[in-house]
């Protein structure tokens, strides 16, 4: 493949450009910032890379992930990034190949990441597989900023924005995971470890039985408790201020010793198979989609909303194909899983029938859940459903 492949097109002359940048390639995002092309500059010169172009280094980069020497460890934006570097001195460079090679090698490392959980509490700390949630120890930030005090000795503010973090971060419980790969991509892989994680880890908990509670355990930033806000005015100056929170009830999770030694044995213990690193199983692929959509509905905030998530988890796993009746299959093949009689199993079936009938008007008639009961049934199957699974 050549740049020619890939159609950069020149942009325009850039005569007063007199820094050489080496191979810094730029990516270029619309609006909304979604990337649709790339640029460079060379010989003051602009050269852009976009439309077809672009497709076709999308296509490139989609089969190099399918290649077991990229399948893992490398994102997508590196690879893009490093194609474009390789187009820019490509005369110099010799072969595509050995320049993407070289270039994966060279930024491949192994990273012990930190992301940090809103609304969560540990006792102390503990593992789930390869993946560790401790509380991260102030000790981190202090060595940080003693060292770059010493490293700057003439700047009096040096390590303030050190500083800054700690009082942020310090002492929250987070997910502690390790990743091998670029930079990209380890930080990518373990934000999406760490979303799996806090959906996971309320999972144990008595109060999942109702289907009014919801778990907004979240990585640090992603989300916040829904509030609503209100200033009153009078005579141009503030008066007052109220701030009401939604469904405040369970907002913040403190897993004690008991409900972290719940989450890693028993019946739960085999979640730690969802994170140890292992390549997946038919069964364990299926059953992780499921399990964690499951989970995942859980931390959504409205009752509609988990109940919809919910039953999208349920037919996830039971489900064979498209073209099997959704309410029939996936209530009789739920009987049949949680139920050992005849009478219970027929319950389970009206059961999930009447969720169903909420869920329906809920995505095609945008209305809420006007019946608690039929939700919280439905609910307590789908727990029991998913602790069989695991």
């Amino acid at each position: 493949i050549t740049s020619q492949t890939l159609a950069f097109g020149l942009v325009g002359e850039v005569p007063e450009m007199k820094v050489d940048l080496g191979n810094v390639v730029s990516e270029l995002s619309d609006d909304t910032m979604q990337r649709h092309g790339w640029s460079f500059f060379r010989g003051g010169q602009e050269f852009a890379l976009v439309g077809d172009g672009y497709r076709e280094l999308r296509k490139l980069v989609d089969r190099l992930l399918r290649k077991r020497a990229f399948a893992a460890g490398f994102s997508e934006y590196f690879l893009q990034q490093t194609i474009v570097q390789w187009c820019r001195v490509e005369d110099d460079e010799g072969s595509l190949s050995d320049h993407l090679l070289a270039t994966c090698t060279s930024a491949w490392d192994k990273h012990l990441l930190l992301v940090p959980f809103a609304n969560l509490e540990i006792e102390t700390d503990f593992a789930i597989g390869n993946v560790r949630v401790v509380t991260i120890d102030p000790a981190i930030f202090t060595r940080a900023r003693t060292f770059t005090r010493e490293r700057n000795p003439d700047k009096p503010n040096a390590g303030e924005g050190i500083q800054k973090l700690a009082d942020q971060f310090a002492n929250h419980a987070a997910a502690e995971i390790a990743v091998a790969g670029e930079p990209r991509y380890a930080r990518d892989r373990a934000m999406t470890v760490a979303h799996d994680v806090a959906a996971v880890v309320p999972f144990p908990s008595p109060a999942r039985v109702s289907i009014r509670l919801h778990s907004p355990i979240q990585p640090i930033g992603f989300s916040t408790l829904r509030s609503e806000n209100i200033l009153s005015v009078e005579n141009d100056r503030l008066k007052r201020f109220d701030r009401a929170y939604l469904h405040i009830a369970l907002s913040h999770w403190k897993l004690g010793i008991a409900e972290i030694d719940s989450l890693k044995s028993g019946r739960n213990a085999n979640i730690a198979v969802l994170f140890d690193g292992r390549e997946d199983t038919p069964f364990v692929a299926r059953a992780r989609r499921a399990f964690f959509a499951y989970c995942r509905a859980r931390g959504e905030y409205d009752v509609a909303e988990r109940l919809v998530a919910t039953i999208g988890a349920l037919e996830a796993f039971l489900l064979q194909g498209e073209v099997e009746g959704l309410q029939s299959k996936v209530a009789e093949r739920l009987a049949f899983l949680t139920a050992t009689n005849v009478d219970d199993r027929l319950k389970v079936v009206a059961d999930y029938r009447s969720a169903y009938r909420l869920r329906s008007r809920a995505v095609h008639q945008l209305q809420g859940v006007d019946d608690e009961e039929a939700a919280e049934r439905l609910n307590l199957h789908a727990l029991v459903f998913f602790q069989k699974i695991v």
